[in-house]
């Protein structure tokens, strides 16, 4: 409040630079200036003054401080803290013996609040109180308004209509007879009314008010009382508002009698003689009538030709942006560092799916590195970063994705900030940990939806994924089938879900939405899910399932399948690619969409989608496509993929490479040669990392093992010592044998690398691991590998520097990754360099890795 106090302040002090000057010559111009230059004149600067938005030049001419003051509150104590002296009785007769010098006790507490809080609560208040006294007043007028007022003729209001329908006013609106008023009026917004007298009224009055509604000026007065709500502390902006309002009536007495002759325009102005006492209604109405002092303006404005004024609202509304520009109004910052990652972390909020967090206002060059760690289950360690290719601005708010099913599994999670030349470590963990529970949300990928799961369901649902839908049953509710049951969700064909409706949904189906794979609907059982022989076993089903309801209203479809909907249904439009002759698209659906993976702000999502045609008989299937008997056309060969950006699709590529392979983003067009590079560098270190852990002894395991010599020695294991136990790293799948483990390490680094590192862990005495049986064990007991520290600091793929071009292979790069105080020119910081080279046979290898050749 306190920020958008002030710049509000600021914006009314700039825009009042260019007000005065026009308003003092309000009159002036009114004379000389057609009457809708100026209504666009005082438009532009009605929504400059209701839209708080700084515009101001990266270098502005003026910086205003605003200091922040404190004020001083006394805060009265509370009884119960008053000292025990204070509250005995006094003895009679009893004269003290010598005078009190003990100090009295302070009975009142101090509250210091910075002056720009006190003056935004005011600021505040009265927004709210004019808002509130004008609103009030303007809904007792009407309802008086209204009371007596009654519905007009048929054949009035055929008139009526007649007249709207000349104007081309399109906007419904009622008609009613008053006695209230003396001349036609119209009255109100969103259900506007137009009130007319009882006695005759000329039809020049009604088509006058009739073009108010055409003009939306009822709007534009609303957006004037808007402008005056935020301002109530500058006289000018309602000052602008009475002019604005004045010169509306100019504005629709040139609509109506501007283009006539002076016989029209004459009588026109018997009309405002006639009604010349009406004052000015009540707020968002405009009526006929003016007061004397109006009057003679708009008189003169039906005989006078007046110019256009471009030139004067162009100019106008350009003084009143470079007021803002040229003056940026800041507040000092009396806080330091300390103070400002105590703010930023008191932002940090977790919802379950987002992970957010603002950084503080003030000039501030903040860098931040978000890392972690995570254990997975079969998969052991892997690192975790997050937003490494932002900017940070001050006063921004940033996010970033975190299943709440994962969180879990995370054992490191923390903000490492570099503000001022001081670093800081803010742990996220305890944000994030509450989520570590049961998981209030389900969210599913294959189709594209989120629900919220209601209270007791996390921890009393089992929730069971099928080709076709999900269903939901109560835990341990039995193993006959469809036990527990409680609702389920389906994908079915659109035809299909219409014969459905038109039957009217015989098992009670409800329709829940349409993604672009079909229609999703909930159906539920219609008979007992629960054993009734069981004591409490009805109570603990019945909770659940009133709550089904509240699960289903919570429904909520992703924004990726209503941005791939928009997107097939254009394709469905352009028709078959050129060069296919004899059949056209009717429609298209998705048969499945995943998220795949993201680099560089680019989301990439596997797609799997049809197309119906109108003629089958006519399509030549090549090689990769598929035709069905309903005439459902899969027209492209390999895999799809859908490229995504900033809510965007911006390309589909069709490809056997998959994006978790760094020649995907090579092959990529829209990235340029250096994105290109960061990209396939970033996916490469994804897959390599875990292998270059598995060389460091980082890993999990599972179970302890024994081996004697005897069962070593026939492994070709050279034991010096007997470790206490060894761990399986993991069984099926992986490398069963040296040669294995060393193909695996070859797909991630250069010859010489893989064969360095295989050697350090299964070669020699006491070696830390062993392969047996088919599977490989590791002993804690001795070191593992080089240890790499740059694999656990601090650093950020922000500082990504391509160095040199590698000539050796095909093609290459050597670039470096630099750790946060290195990024901040601190000589104690540290710098990588790696070696990533394209082979000849088109796979991505480190050739060099955190400076290990």
């Amino acid at each position: 409040m306190e920020t958008l106090f002030l710049r509000v302040v600021w914006l009314s002090a700039t825009v009042s630079a260019v007000l005065l000057p026009l308003l003092l010559a309000s009159r002036w111009l009114q004379s000389r200036v057609k009457a809708k230059s100026l209504y666009i004149l005082w438009l532009l600067l009605a929504v400059r003054l209701v839209v708080p938005v700084e515009i101001t030049l990266p270098k502005p001419a003026v910086t205003v401080q605003v200091p922040q003051y404190e004020v001083t509150i006394p805060t009265n104590r509370p009884s119960g803290e008053l000292p025990n002296d204070q509250l005995s009785p006094v003895e009679p007769n009893v004269e003290p013996s010598l005078p009190q010098t003990e100090q009295e006790p302070d009975l009142t507490a101090q509250t210091e609040v910075p002056v720009a809080v006190v003056l935004g609560t005011l600021w505040l208040t009265g927004v709210f109180a004019i808002a509130l006294i004008q609103i009030s007043s303007y809904l007792v007028t009407r309802r008086a308004l209204l009371r007596w007022a009654r519905p007009v003729s048929p054949e009035t209001r055929e008139q009526i209509q007649y007249l709207a329908l000349r104007l081309g006013l399109k906007r419904g609106f009622q008609v009613q007879r008053s006695d209230r008023v003396r001349t036609a009026m119209v009255l109100g917004v969103l259900r506007p009314v137009l009130l007319i007298p009882q006695e005759e009224c000329d039809p020049l009055v009604v088509l006058h008010e009739l073009n108010h509604l055409r003009r939306r000026d009822l709007e534009y007065k609303g957006l004037m009382m808007a402008a005056c709500w935020l301002h109530w502390f500058n006289p000018l902006v309602w000052w602008m508002s009475r002019v604005a309002g004045r010169n509306l009536e100019l504005c629709c007495d040139e609509d109506v009698a501007g283009k006539e002759n002076s016989a029209f325009r004459h009588r026109y102005g018997r009309l405002l003689l006639e009604c010349a006492a009406e004052g000015a209604g009540p707020v968002l109405s405009s009526r006929f009538g003016s007061s004397k002092e109006e009057l003679k303006a708009r008189l003169t404005n039906l005989f006078v030709s007046k110019k256009r004024g471009r030139a004067l609202v162009c100019l106008a509304l350009a003084c009143a942006v470079l007021a803002g520009g040229l003056v940026a109004c800041e507040q000092t910052q009396n806080s330091g560092p300390d103070q400002a990652v105590e703010e930023l972390e008191n932002t940090i909020t977790y919802d379950g799916q987002t992970v957010s967090f603002t950084l503080p206002e003030g000039e501030r060059d903040w860098s931040l590195h978000i890392a972690g760690r995570a254990e997975v289950e079969w998969l052991g360690g892997m690192s975790l970063h997050y937003l490494d290719e932002t900017a940070w601005t001050p006063g921004e708010t940033y996010s970033f994705d975190l299943d709440g099913e994962s969180v879990g599994d995370i054992t490191e999670l923390s903000m490492y900030i570099d503000l001022e030349g001081q670093s800081y470590t803010v742990d996220l963990l305890p944000h994030v940990r509450e989520y570590s529970k049961p998981y209030p949300y389900y969210r599913n990928y294959d189709y594209g939806f989120t629900l919220t799961l209601p209270e007791g369901w996390a921890e009393g649902v089992d929730i069971q994924e099928m080709d076709g839908g999900v269903d939901f049953y109560m835990k341990n509710a039995g193993d006959w089938d469809g036990a527990g049951w409680l609702v389920g969700i389906y994908l079915t064909d659109p035809t299909d879900w219409q014969g459905i409706a038109d039957a009217g949904c015989p098992h009670g189906q409800r329709f829940l939405g349409q993604t672009a794979q079909g229609v999703l609907y909930a159906i539920g059982p219609s008979d007992v899910r629960y054993d009734e022989t069981v004591p409490g076993e009805m109570e603990r089903y019945n909770a659940l399932y009133e709550r089904v309801d509240e699960l289903l209203d919570s429904f909520q479809p992703d924004s990726i399948h209503a941005l791939v909907q928009e997107w097939l249904e254009d394709r469905v439009k352009q028709g078959p690619p050129e060069g296919t002759q004899g059949y056209d698209y009717l429609d298209g659906r998705v048969q499945s969409l995943s998220f795949q993976r993201m680099e560089l702000g680019y989301a990439v999502y596997e797609i799997e989608y049809r197309f119906l045609v109108d003629h089958p008989e006519n399509v030549v299937v090549a090689g990769g496509m598929e035709l069905d008997e309903e005439g459902w056309l899969r027209d492209y060969s390999m895999t799809a993929y859908l490229i995504v950006r900033n809510g965007s699709i911006v390309g589909l590529r069709i490809s056997d490479i998959s994006p978790e392979y760094p020649l995907f983003w090579y092959e990529l067009p829209d990235l340029s040669e250096e994105e290109k590079w960061q990209a396939m560098a970033q996916v490469a270190y994804a897959g390599a990392e875990e292998w270059m852990q598995l060389y460091q002894g980082y890993i999990g395991g599972t179970g302890e093992y024994t081996f004697t010599r005897e069962e070593l020695a026939q492994a070709g294991y050279q034991a010096q010592t007997l470790p206490e136990q060894w761990k399986l790293v993991r069984g099926g799948g992986y490398p069963q044998n040296r040669n294995e483990l060393l193909g695996a390490f070859q797909f991630y680094f250069s010859d010489a690398l893989a064969q360095r590192m295989v050697d350090e862990m299964l070669s020699g005495p006491d070696a830390p691991f062993l392969f047996y049986e088919g599977a490989l064990y590791f002993r804690d007991d001795v070191p593992c590998g080089e240890k790499i520290d740059g694999m656990y600091t601090a650093w950020s793929w922000s500082s990504f520097t391509i160095t040199d071009r590698v000539e050796k292979g095909f093609e290459g790069i050597e670039f470096t990754l630099s750790d946060n105080a290195a990024m901040n020119g601190d000589s104690a910081g540290k710098t990588w360099t790696f070696r990533l080279v394209l082979d000849e046979g088109y796979s991505v290898r480190f050739y060099c890795w955190f400076n290990l050749e």
